[in-house]
């Protein structure tokens, strides 16, 4: 029988795909309102394409605004760093594949110091490795750090940028957004994550996805995290700064679907965190939220096959949430909500079926 997982983690293969060329999209076919293209033409090597998409970054950003655009094929990447006012923008997932090749760059993709405004990725893939092995351990696909530009005003971080229609495969990190840690000054804010997969292989530590320090307002939709078979790290992560001054707030989880790994959710003196109609299935534990999280929602979600680790949802001492509307399924979700005894939770209209118990 074909399940679920293996239809979705299908759509995440890639064919193989001639070396093609590179341009950045002519303005008849690129511009948005506002927005520029550079103009500039690319050619893949079929070797290292660092140089000459970087630079084409760099010549976008200098003009303002606007799209790069990969047509399909190969583009062999040791580390490029994103700018403000410039997307990167492919001819589709599988189509258009930016490709590690080995390096010691912590991340495939990183972001200049400032406020980075206005960027993107959108409508391609980031592979990091072959049949669930990094080409370079513990690289990140997606690390974007915020660090300042100058002194004075919030000077540092992403906002007002979106990742769009991006499948991430074989690296052993997924994406990492790391905003101030001990001030206010370097947020990460208003920031959208719609239609991306990360796939993963069984040995990766993960995470898929880490939110750290100051990182703020955050839209996540239609996001698929998986693993080839089940590994053994958490594939979300919302945490503190070291110091416990900033942390992650006023995020939205819509429509995301999380597998295949130990620990789906972990929360750590997170705030104002929603999940809705999210799907959870062969995981060892579902959602734990730390002491110091508030104002966590749960709501309408299904829980298929949670357990054997720890309970489906997890709220520890100290913790303010609602659990509302889920439905724990299978028989091996055999813990389906644990709250502590100092926890504030509301839990209504959450029932178990097929064997499962709350």
């Amino acid at each position: 029988m074909i399940s679920r997982g293996t239809l979705l983690r299908a759509g995440l293969s890639l064919p193989a795909i001639a070396v093609g060329s590179a341009r950045a999209m002519p303005e008849e076919q690129s511009v948005q309102p506002g927005e520029r293209a550079s103009g500039e033409v690319i050619s893949a090597s079929g070797v290292d394409d660092t140089e000459s998409i970087q630079t084409a970054i760099s010549k976008t950003h200098d003009g303002k605004k606007g799209i790069i655009y990969l047509p399909a094929g190969r583009y062999f990447i040791r580390n490029l760093t994103l700018k403000s006012g410039v997307s990167l923008q492919g001819a589709g997932r599988g189509a258009t594949v930016l490709e590690a090749i080995p390096s010691d760059h912590p991340a495939l993709i990183t972001i200049d110091p400032g406020p980075v405004l206005h960027a993107g990725i959108s409508r391609l893939s980031l592979r990091g490795g072959v049949d669930g092995e990094a080409t370079n351990p513990e690289q990140w696909a997606v690390a974007f750090a915020a660090t300042p530009e100058s002194e004075g005003k919030a000077h540092g971080g992403l906002w007002w940028s979106k990742i769009e229609e991006v499948s991430v495969i074989d690296f052993d990190r997924g994406l990492n957004f790391s905003g101030g840690q001990s001030d206010y000054m370097l947020p990460h804010q208003f920031v959208t994550i719609r239609d991306v997969n990360i796939l993963m292989g069984h040995l990766s530590p993960g995470p898929h996805l880490k939110l750290e320090g100051q990182v703020n307002q955050f839209l996540f939709q239609q996001v698929y995290l998986d693993a080839r078979e089940r590994c053994g790290g958490c594939a979300v992560q919302l945490l503190q700064s070291a110091s416990a001054i900033t942390s992650p707030k006023l995020h939205h989880f819509d429509t995301v679907t999380i597998q295949n790994v130990s620990r789906a959710v972990e929360m750590k003196g997170a705030h104002n965190v929603t999940f809705t109609n999210c799907w959870f299935e062969n995981v060892g534990e579902g959602l734990v939220v730390e002491d110091g999280s508030t104002g966590v929602t749960i709501t309408g979600c299904r829980f298929a096959n949670v357990g054997g680790l720890g309970a489906g949802l997890k709220f520890a001492s100290g913790t303010v949430g609602r659990a509302v509307g889920n439905v724990f399924a299978g028989a091996q979700t055999n813990h389906g909500i644990h709250v502590a005894d100092e926890a504030a939770v509301e839990s209504e209209g959450n029932t178990a079926i097929w064997g499962a118990a709350l």
